[in-house]
Parts: C-alpha cells; sequence; structure tokens
C-alpha cells in the first residue's frame, strides 16, 4: 500500500474514533439532553431485536469483525514489509586518507575493531614526525537521504519527493518516489533525476547497486494559462 493509501486509511479510521469516542463523551455529559446521561445506549430494544435475529446477528457481527480484522493485518503486513525485510542504510564513515581505504564502512558493523569507525587502529602509516594521523568523515545516513530529497525536490515541476536508503554501503539500494505535476516534461525530469543521483555518487562515495525511481503524476500546483 503507498503512503497516500496509508494516509486515507489512518485518516478513516481516525474520524471512526474521534466520532464514537466523541459521541459517546456527549452522551455521558449531557451534552444531547439532560437524560441522556442516564440512558442506556444498548437499550432493552436492541437486546429483543439481536436475540430476536439469532444466527443471523451473530454472522452481521462476525462478518464486520472479521473485515476489521482484514484490514487491520492488512495494513500492519504494508507497513512491515515495506522496505521487503531490508533495513536502512546506516550511517557510515569515508576515510579521508586514500592511503588507508577508501570504500564507505557501516557504522553498524564494527569493520577495522576500532568501534565502528571503519579504520584499522594498527595502521599508522600516516603517522610519524612532521604527518598527520589519517582521518575520516563521518557521514549521517538520514541526512544523505533528505539532501537527496532537496536535490530532486529542486527539478521544475517535482512537487514532493521521497528517498530511502536500504542495505549497506557497499549493497546499497535507492527507492525514491517523486509527486511530478502532470504538466511537466518527464524527459527532463530523467535527465535532471539522474544529474541528482551522479552529485549523491560524487558527494558520497556510494554507488547504488539498484535503483528504484517511481514517479505519480498529480495536478499542477501552476497556474495554468487558458
Amino acid at each position: 500500500m503507498s503512503d497516500r493509501g496509508n494516509r486515507a486509511l489512518l485518516t478513516l479510521v481516525a474520524l471512526v474514533l474521534v466520532i464514537g469516542g466523541g459521541g459517546g463523551l456527549a452522551f455521558s455529559l449531557g451534552a444531547l439532553g439532560s437524560t441522556s446521561a442516564h440512558a442506556d445506549i444498548i437499550t432493552s430494544t436492541v437486546v429483543h431485536q439481536w436475540h430476536r435475529g439469532g444466527a443471523i446477528s451473530f454472522a452481521v457481527a462476525s462478518a464486520i469483525g472479521l473485515v476489521l480484522l482484514l484490514v487491520g493485518l492488512s495494513l500492519a503486513v504494508s507497513e512491515l514489509s515495506r522496505d521487503a525485510g531490508r533495513s536502512r542504510l546506516d550511517d557510515f564513515t569515508v576515510a579521508a586518507n586514500p592511503a588507508t581505504t577508501s570504500t564507505p564502512t557501516s557504522m553498524a558493523s564494527g569493520a577495522g575493531g576500532d568501534g565502528g569507525t571503519g579504520l584499522d587502529p594498527s595502521d599508522r602509516r600516516g603517522e610519524g614526525p612532521g604527518m598527520r594521523a589519517p582521518g575520516f568523515t563521518l557521514v549521517r545516513a538520514s541526512s544523505l537521504a533528505h539532501a537527496l530529497e532537496a536535490d530532486l525536490g529542486n527539478i521544475d515541476g517535482v512537487q514532493g519527493a521521497l528517498v530511502r536508503l536500504l542495505g549497506e554501503p557497499g549493497l546499497l539500494e535507492l527507492r525514491a518516489r517523486l509527486d511530478v505535476a502532470d504538466d511537466a516534461s518527464l524527459t527532463s525530469l530523467t535527465f535532471l533525476a539522474r544529474g541528482c543521483l551522479q552529485r549523491l555518487e560524487t558527494t558520497s562515495g556510494l554507488h547504488p547497486g539498484a535503483i528504484d525511481l517511481t514517479v505519480s503524476l498529480v495536478p499542477s500546483k501552476r497556474p495554468r494559462v487558458s
């Protein structure tokens, strides 16, 4: 299910809960009349009709419960499988000294035996009189994703961008969803989006092995010339 579908479903559920909870509260506080606070919500008439319906009443209630169960399970599965079981990219380090390593290293992997910096503490090739010790740059994966979102969002016609970086630095998967105005040029969009991805690779040193770019056409916010 798409993010838009999730929002619509959650909004509907929220409205049902607000109306039900607000109505019950108003009923109990007497906002609907002085006698409403002492009235039975489930009256004897309702109970009588329930018993009168017999198996049909039970079947209807079971069907409603089953529908709600299926909707809840569908929402839970769609959220849990949103990334198809792949975890988001962790923060990683990039060596500043070409003599060390030029491959980005995940902070979560603890590679190099130095607490996850990605550098080998036994490597002292950069140390000595008049020489600097090798350094590294810590890259926040979330900042990288937000930066790419901003870069894609600056493309003419793009009205929204969402980027997800999954996997590890050496086995990266990039997923992006763009809300594009229905009057935008998709040819120009493809060319400019490729430039954004190239800037990401140049800046971070990451080279996504798989790229999934989804474009959703939305009504243009620009005034139309008649």
